[in-house]
C-alpha cells in the first residue's frame, strides 16, 4: 500500500508542477 501510495504521491505531485 505504501508503494501505491506513493505513485499516486508522484503522479499528482508531476502533474500539480
Amino acid at each position: 500500500m505504501d508503494k501505491l501510495a506513493n505513485l499516486d504521491n508522484i503522479v499528482v505531485v508531476k502533474m500539480d508542477d
